[in-house]
């Protein structure tokens, strides 16, 4: 029962997945590890043998309890793999926002000295 309902979520999830990617919420370069992740899953799922060998070979007792280990360490890759993301961002932003300093700094001065020679005429 538990491999049954394992394709349909996967299936529903990869479906989600590609319908997110058609409508424009999801970029393709973020949606790649997910498309993956589903479709190893339903491929996992219709090979119940294949599951059960792997986690004999981890002793593991409980076959479904491996593809939840699996899970929770794409889950925590996946993580990295976003705060690797966020620290270029971050590092993009605080180089704009320095460059829009500047650039404002300079206008402003470029300002007072067209204002400082209008005056004088």
């Amino acid at each position: 029962m538990i491999y049954i309902c394992m394709r349909i979520i996967a299936i529903i999830f990869l479906l989600v997945i590609i319908y997110m990617i058609v409508k424009d919420k999801l970029k393709i370069k973020y949606s790649i590890l997910w498309l993956f992740f589903a479709i190893a899953i339903i491929v996992i799922s219709f090979n119940i043998g294949l599951i059960e060998k792997v986690s004999d070979l981890l002793s593991i007792y409980y076959a479904p309890a491996m593809i939840f280990l699996f899970a929770i360490a794409f889950l925590i890759l996946y993580i990295l793999h976003l705060s690797i993301v966020v620290t270029k961002q971050e590092r993009s932003i605080v180089n704009l926002i320095q460059e829009i300093s500047l650039l404002k700094e300079k206008v402003e001065r470029e300002n007072k000295e067209i204002e400082k020679g209008s005056k004088k005429i």
